[in-house]
């Protein structure tokens, strides 16, 4: 029994041993019969280039200054070459076909480009003067921003002339608007405002930025009581008569409702005329020759009697009164509309 079976198993292992190595797809169902295609490793493709090149951006890409044909991934890659910086502004700088084989070889070292290329290549960067309406339509929405007493108006925007761009894709932003403006808030007599101004450019793949100063001249209005009907000297304001609205920036002008209560004009006023707190007088509580209720107080007691004013005020100043019962006459304290406080010893 025991003699079968070593049998066996030696018959086994030389079996085992003959046969062909099983791969592992096999062991789990998958037939080699489909095969991934493979790309070649090189690719051909030819790139021609142009003798003069206007470049708007800050670095040189290959599809400024050349088209290619052959490889659609190759071509891809090859326009997408970076050449370096571009020249300033209104200046030009020249590459060679060695300067643009040096840098398709360091990206692509195993393709095969072939270069149709002038004797010499120019780059000529465009320049563009800053386009004072763009900043001046920027400035004049954010206007509202500056909110306070006072409304401002655009005038003028000078802008400095010496600083050229590539193009006009640039973003226009102002680091220090409130801070620009603080001063003229405080001051609207001052009319010019000295503003900070970014250009961020807009271009895929810069970062360049300029930052220029401009003027601002602005108009500052403030909210004023203007007349509306005709009204004479020595009247009191009729509130119907007057409307508060923007007008240009004045001093001492009525600002408030406030500012007319009890107020007699001292000279005639027409429709259309700013009033000015010079052009009232306040109408007094108690008026010259006036009969007023004195409340005389002396030793603690308080007894009420008939007097004569013989100046006119309003509430809180003093005025001489003459006393119906001594005939004297002495300081009183207008307390309100024909009524008097005496302070007796």
């Amino acid at each position: 029994m025991r003699l079968s079976l070593f049998i066996l198993l030696l018959t086994f292992a030389s079996v085992a041993h003959a046969a062909e190595p099983v791969p592992v797809s096999a062991l789990y169902g998958q037939g080699s019969s489909s095969q991934t295609p493979t790309l070649p490793l090189t690719l051909q493709s030819t790139v021609t280039v142009q003798e003069l090149n206007e470049i708007k951006r800050a670095r040189v890409y290959v599809q400024d200054i050349a088209t290619c044909q052959g490889s659609i991934l190759l071509c891809r890659d090859i326009l997408a070459i970076d050449l370096g910086p571009s020249p300033k502004a209104g200046q030009e700088k020249s590459l060679t076909e060695a300067d643009l084989r040096k840098a398709l070889d360091l990206e692509l070292p195993q393709q095969k480009v072939d270069i149709h290329v002038p004797q010499r290549i120019r780059l000529v960067a465009t320049a563009l003067p800053v386009d004072p309406l763009r900043i001046r339509e920027q400035v004049d929405i954010r206007l509202p921003e500056l909110e306070g007493p006072y409304r401002f108006t655009l005038n003028n925007v000078r802008v400095p002339v010496g600083l050229r761009l590539r193009h006009d894709n640039y973003r226009i932003e102002f680091p220090s608007w409130k801070q620009d403006f603080s001063f003229i808030q405080q001051n609207p007599r001052c009319a010019l405002v000295n503003v900070m101004v970014r250009l961020v450019d807009q271009e895929p793949g810069s970062s360049e930025q300029f930052d220029l100063t401009v003027q601002v001249v602005l108009r500052a209005e403030v909210q004023a009581a203007v007349v509306t009907k005709a009204m004479d000297r020595g009247l009191l304001i009729n509130p119907e008569s007057v409307a508060f609205q923007w007008v240009p920036y004045q001093e001492n002008v009525v600002r408030d409702a406030a500012s007319l209560a009890k107020q007699l004009l001292r000279s005639t006023v027409r429709p259309g005329q700013v009033l000015r707190l010079y052009d009232l007088s306040r109408d007094p509580d108690v008026k010259r020759g006036e009969r007023v209720e004195a409340s005389v107080v002396s030793n603690g007691v308080k007894m009420n009697s008939a007097a004569q004013a013989l100046e006119s005020a309003a509430i809180g100043q003093r005025i001489r009164v003459q006393l119906d019962t001594t005939k004297r006459q002495v300081m009183a304290i207008v307390t309100g509309p024909s009524k008097v406080e005496v302070h007796m010893p």
